[in-house]
C-alpha cells in the first residue's frame, strides 16, 4: 500500500485520505453524516447495509411524490368544479354558462364588425370595442319542427 500511495498525485492522495476518513467513521470538517459521499463510503466499508441505505433515500422520495400527487389531484378537482367562464377578448367580455350535461357555452359572440356602409362587400374588420358591458347569456330561439 505504501508504494501505491507514492504513485498517487496530490488530488488522488487527498481523495484517498478523505475516503479512508469516511470509512473509519471520522468526518472531514464541514461534511454531514447524511451526505451521499459519506453514505456511499459507509456502504463500501460494510458499516451500513445497502438495503437500509436505499431506504434512507427512497422513503423520503416516495413520501414527497405522494404529497405532490395528492396536491395536484385536489387542485384539479377544484378547478373542474368551479371553472371561470368569464372571457375577456379585448373588445368585450363574455360570460359563459355551463349546461346540465357539462358543456361550456358562450352565446352571442361577435367575431367581426357588422358589414354596414363602406364595410359591405369587403373583408371582415375587427369588432368595435365595447368594454363598458359584459355580454351575458343570450338564449337561442326555440327549435322549429318541420311537419311534412
Amino acid at each position: 500500500p505504501e508504494a501505491e500511495l507514492n504513485r498517487l498525485s496530490d488530488e488522488e492522495l487527498e481523495s484517498y485520505s478523505a475516503s479512508r476518513q469516511l470509512t473509519k467513521g471520522t468526518l472531514p470538517a464541514g461534511s454531514s453524516r447524511w451526505s451521499p459521499r459519506h453514505l456511499i463510503a459507509q456502504v463500501r466499508a460494510g458499516k451500513i447495509k445497502r438495503k437500509s441505505c436505499i431506504l434512507f433515500v427512497l422513503a423520503p422520495c416516495a413520501i414527497i411524490l405522494v404529497i405532490i400527487v395528492v396536491v395536484v389531484t385536489i387542485l384539479t378537482v377544484r378547478a373542474r368544479k368551479h371553472p371561470n367562464l368569464n372571457v375577456d377578448l379585448g373588445y368585450t367580455q363574455y360570460k359563459g354558462i355551463r349546461t346540465p350535461n357539462g358543456i361550456d357555452r358562450w352565446l352571442g359572440m361577435r367575431y367581426a364588425a357588422p358589414p354596414l356602409g363602406d364595410l359591405r362587400f369587403r373583408a371582415p374588420q375587427d369588432p368595435l370595442p365595447d368594454s363598458k358591458r359584459t355580454a351575458s347569456e343570450v338564449s337561442l330561439p326555440p327549435l322549429l319542427l318541420n311537419v311534412a
